[in-house]
């Protein structure tokens, strides 16, 4: 099944606090709400298994990079293919979940990080090289059901849209499952395919108690 979903022009939230949290963890189970969840993002025991990693000749982008800020405490964890960044400073802590895919060559190539918008609804902002494809679309495919998205808000590297933690992504990543990624960089060229791994994210949201 493919849906074309419509360009929102709603924006995300700087921070994902505790309506978005809230909503994002009642769809993936009871996690408790000790963190907020930046929007440059993102039960039971959980069980890490190995990682699908990008198609051959795409591979996730390494972390890098310290806290810009004096007296702030950062810790980066890894979950699989996710990686969990929490900046602490006067008992407040603001976490990002994301994952970068890079192409053989090193370059840019896809990311998608956890979010909300400024109603408090998760999504997903999906970041992809579609600058110069005219309908700038990004199509993910995850549990059969595929998924179009515009990104519309484009600058000389990138683009970048909206994805909503939808039923399909919401099953994703219980079962730790993976996501399809399909798009072209201009007319006519061929489409740039891989598949990356949901397995992680979880982990990643439930440690954050």
């Amino acid at each position: 099944m493919t849906r074309v979903r419509p360009m929102d022009r709603s924006r995300p939230s700087r921070t994902l606090g505790t309506v978005g949290f809230a909503v994002a963890a009642s769809l993936l189970g009871s996690i408790p709400a000790a963190a907020q969840l930046r929007g440059s993002l993102p039960d039971g025991e959980v069980a890490v298994t190995d990682a699908l990693p990008p198609r051959a000749g795409f591979r996730l982008k390494p972390t890098e990079g310290a806290p810009t800020d004096s007296g702030v405490r950062r810790v980066i964890q890894t979950f699989a293919g996710w990686t969990l960044i929490c900046d602490e400073a006067k008992r407040t802590r603001v976490c990002n979940v994301s994952q970068t895919i890079l192409d053989h060559d090193g370059a840019f190539a896809f990311s998608w990080s956890l979010a909300a918008t400024s109603g408090g609804e998760p999504v997903f902002v999906v970041r992809a090289p579609v600058m110069d494809f005219p309908a700038h679309t990004v199509t993910v495919a995850v549990e059969s059901t595929e998924t179009v998205i515009r990104l519309d808000r484009c600058d000389a590297r990138l683009c970048l849209g909206f994805l909503p933690l939808d039923a399909a992504l919401v099953k994703g990543i219980k079962n730790r499952g993976s996501a399809a990624i399909r798009y072209r960089i201009a007319e006519g060229a061929r489409p740039v395919t891989f598949t990356t791994s949901l397995d992680g994210l979880k982990a990643a949201m439930a440690s954050l108690r």
